[in-house]
């Protein structure tokens, strides 16, 4: 039986070879009519023909349905090498990836017409292709790899509005690149424009992630940081704020603080960020001297490195609760911020905290953060005295991991507390509520007709004022555990 399957199936094979060759019938009919045969065999004969047919038929199917001109070196779907020589070149239809390197330092290409389907361009797939000016984009196309313009020199538009990721160095140095449409761009890899000619950049809405230095040293950058008026954006890109003076607030849909947006500003002494910022780039408000306050919505998820590094400064911070990340030496230098809470969940870099300064600090940790032993890295002067610090949290057991760091480096740490859990006001009184280690807590009220609240002077304060007689409980919230406050208000003081 074996032997019939066998030989039934060379003799189909040969078929769809000399059709092939004969031209005699179109791709399309080869393939179904194939398809057709070889199930019915496979059906007739069993599972063990069955599957070796089938496996021949995909093999097949590639090499019948995937005829490309020789200077196309095509590897199912993938465009791995050209070998032409063509000034313009029109990409055949059938190819869904663009392989690293595959027109790399072409001097020739003027022109590419890719073909609709393709999906994506791999690394430095047009790596110096110095004297390309034009490519012509499909609907298609979602992903642009690390490198893959790099040093076109000479290309000056491309449409991009459809892509979803524009990675590492993508488009950097192309000189004479002037505008680009990102309307669907959710990813801006690093330098992914870097040196480039960008004048200006359209879209933009969509992004959800930005690497670092994006747009350096290009003409759209270098306007901003030399026009002199105070906030300079492009979208939802704040790419500069070098004269900005005094209180700044962030403008609403701003998603990102591209890198040393604010760097060595000495004139700024508050920033307030709005609900749609996403990321503080690296070194965003590096050295502003002058900066006292910052108050961070709970949208931002990433500080960058040294984000706020040598804000010597700066005193309150009001820290996203909603922080995924707070990189490398971010706080470093900020020797007069006394204290600060970290979020729970959140990643903490090398050295935050490194020449955090001398002196009375405070501060609150989750229980099970990580990294905290290494917040102070590099700290080598030998008179250093962290005798002042102290270091707060909800759980001070010994299977918190904040516990046993704290103790094995001789630091000094206490339990989390309300300063009042009792209270009695008279109408009219005002009080502020706050926790001993000055942490940041979301806070409730049983009766806001019985007792106000609201911010105090401090981010971390609240203010009590009461309205009514009656009774009503403050609860505040903080790493998984609830404190709670009695306030009894009464008449007034001198009825």
């Amino acid at each position: 039986m074996m032997k019939k399957e066998f030989v039934i199936f060379v003799l189909l094979l040969s078929f769809i070879f000399l059709q092939s060759c004969t031209g005699k019938a179109s791709k399309e009919m080869e393939n179904s009519e194939s398809v057709q045969i070889l199930q019915r065999i496979g059906t007739e004969t069993g599972s063990v023909a069955q599957q070796q047919v089938l496996s021949a038929q995909q093999v097949f199917s590639d090499v019948v349905t995937e005829e490309f001109p020789e200077e196309f070196v095509v590897v199912s779907g993938t465009l791995i090498r050209y070998q032409g020589s063509e000034k313009e070149v029109v990409v055949p239809e059938g190819i869904l990836t663009i392989g690293e390197n595959a027109f790399a330092n072409n001097k020739e290409i003027t022109c590419i017409q890719l073909p609709a389907g393709l999906k994506v361009i791999r690394k430095s797939a047009f790596f110096d292709c110095s004297n390309l000016k034009e490519v012509i984009v499909p609907d298609t196309l979602e992903i642009i790899g690390d490198c893959a313009f790099e040093r076109c020199d000479s290309l000056e538009d491309i449409d991009l509005h459809l892509v979803k990721v524009v990675r590492w160095a993508a488009f950097s140095r192309c000189k004479n690149l002037r505008t680009v449409d990102l309307t669907s761009v959710e990813e801006l890899g690093e330098e992914a424009f870097w040196a480039a000619g960008i004048q200006e950049i359209t879209g933009l809405e969509k992004i959800k992630s930005i690497g670092d230095r994006v747009l350096e040293n290009t003409p759209v950058f270098e306007k901003y940081l030399t026009d002199g008026a105070g906030l300079f954006v492009q979208g939802v890109l704040l790419i500069s704020g070098q004269h900005a003076k005094g209180t700044v607030e962030i403008p609403e849909g701003i998603k990102f603080i591209l890198d040393r947006a604010f760097v060595r500003n000495g004139k700024i002494t508050s920033v307030t960020f709005p609900d749609s910022v996403l990321q503080i780039g690296n070194g965003a408000f590096e050295s502003c001297g002058s900066l006292e306050r910052i108050f961070m919505s709970d949208s931002v998820v990433w500080l960058g490195e040294g984000a706020f590094n040598g804000c010597s400064g700066l005193r309150q911070v009001r820290l996203s609760q909603c922080l995924e990340n707070m990189s490398m030496r971010c706080f470093s230098g900020c020797c007069n911020l006394e204290d600060i809470t970290i979020p729970q969940g959140c990643t903490l870099g090398d050295g935050v905290f490194y020449y955090y300064g001398t002196g009375h600090k405070k501060l609150t940790f989750p229980p099970d953060a990580k990294n905290v032993g290494n917040l102070f890295e590099h700290i080598d002067d030998e008179n250093f005295d962290m005798g002042g610090y102290c270091f707060y949290t909800t759980d001070l057991s010994e299977s918190c991991s904040l516990v046993r760091i704290a103790k094995g480096n001789g630091w000094k740490l206490e339990a989390l507390r309300l300063e009042a859990t009792e209270l009695i006001l008279h109408i009219g009184e005002e009080y502020v509520l706050r926790f001993n280690s000055g942490a940041q807590a979301n806070w409730a009220v049983s009766d806001s007709k019985v007792l106000g609240i609201g911010a105090g002077e401090h981010f971390s304060d609240l203010m009590l004022t009461a309205q009514k007689e009656g009774v009503a409980v403050v609860t505040a919230t903080i790493y998984g555990e609830t404190y709670s406050c009695t306030v009894t208000v009464v008449g007034k003081e001198d009825d």
